[in-house]
């Protein structure tokens, strides 16, 4: 008989980008480490129930330690003797700080991963599969996934803040990207998905520059985001609307600059999730058809984020509810 522990996730909103990629990131670390999980929302309040018989004789603060003593050690790297140590399958035979890999050391690298790839442990290869696709131009670039907001630009980039993030999160972090309080308490090391770090000028006191303004964030929510990345795969969106080996990423508007999600009131497994989170009707919000058998399925609102830019630096908006039936 199972036994699952219930968790309220007190740190991540549903309406945050960061908050519900924080959130699906824990669902796939579990899975990665063969705990089955469920994931439903009261309001916003992500809920989360873990299929760990042993964790039922503890306290509440022994189940919510104990959770995020699995989620950091599966997530952890080591340090020895200066050279970073993956316990996992890991992103070191990546060389570049960003994802701006030719077309060719894209290829090689995928195929690589598809080689050494071993049931059920696909980490390495479903990440590669949401990093991006080859780029029209045979020796040309890859076209990155609208997730990577960093690209080099003001010291910013993208796998190495992930690599940062993989050497230097604790348990504390996880606790708080979980449990809260969700106020930024790090500095560096962010992938700018959460909208309280936007620094255009209209939305700040100062000059974003100043370093005595200097925006802090959650390391072990932006650690955990990248990890749900796997859940939103690129792919070659080839149409009569989009030029020839143009870029589409699950969730994604390339035109709007959007990305959408929905919310849901029942509990379902990560495999339902990545499901739902490709439903054509979550961006068909005018068709009461549509949005009735998205309701039928348990879903009670759809969040959209927009990508907005200042400068050198990018940013996630607040999500907005695009129509809400609870």
């Amino acid at each position: 008989m199972r036994m699952w522990c219930r968790f309220t996730l007190t740190g991540p909103r549903g309406d945050n980008p960061l908050g519900f990629l924080a959130t699906l990131g824990v669902m796939v670390t579990l899975k990665d480490e063969g705990i089955e999980s469920k994931l439903s929302w009261k309001g916003l309040t992500p809920i989360l129930r873990v299929d760990m018989p042993d964790m039922a004789e503890k306290s509440h603060e022994g189940r919510e330690r104990e959770l995020v003593r699995i989620i950091h050690s599966r997530l952890k790297r080591a340090k020895k003797r200066g050279t970073d140590v993956a316990e996992d399958s890991s992103l070191n035979d990546l060389k570049k700080k960003n994802l701006t890999f030719s077309n060719k050391e894209f290829l090689d690298f995928a195929e690589m991963s598809f080689d050494e790839c071993r049931f059920p442990e696909r980490r390495l290869l479903d990440l590669i599969s949401s990093f991006g696709i080859m780029g029209p131009k045979k020796e040309g670039k890859m076209a990155p996934t609208p997730w990577a907001l960093l690209s080099g630009s003001g010291h910013q980039e993208f796998l190495k803040t992930v690599n940062d993030l993989m050497l230097c999160c604790e348990e504390d972090d996880y606790h708080r990207a979980l449990f809260g309080p969700w106020e930024g308490d790090r500095e560096k090391y962010s992938l700018r998905l959460e909208p309280a770090e936007d620094r255009r000028y209209a939305l700040m006191d100062g000059d974003p520059s100043d370093s005595k303004r200097r925006v802090k964030t959650l390391w072990g929510a932006n650690r955990l985001a990248f990890e749900a990345l796997r859940l939103f795969p690129t792919y070659s969106a080839d149409s009569a609307e989009k030029r020839e080996g143009s870029l589409g990423a699950v969730g994604w508007d390339d035109e709007l600059r959007s990305v959408r999600w929905p919310l849901w009131r029942y509990p379902i497994g990560v495999e339902v999730v990545k499901s739902i989170l490709c439903l054509p009707a979550i961006w068909k919000e005018g068709d009461l058809t549509e949005r009735g058998r998205l309701v039928e399925m348990g879903i009670f609102s759809v969040i959209q984020s927009r990508k907005v830019a200042e400068g050198k630096y990018k940013n996630m908006t607040f999500g907005i509810p695009l129509w809400f039936d609870y």
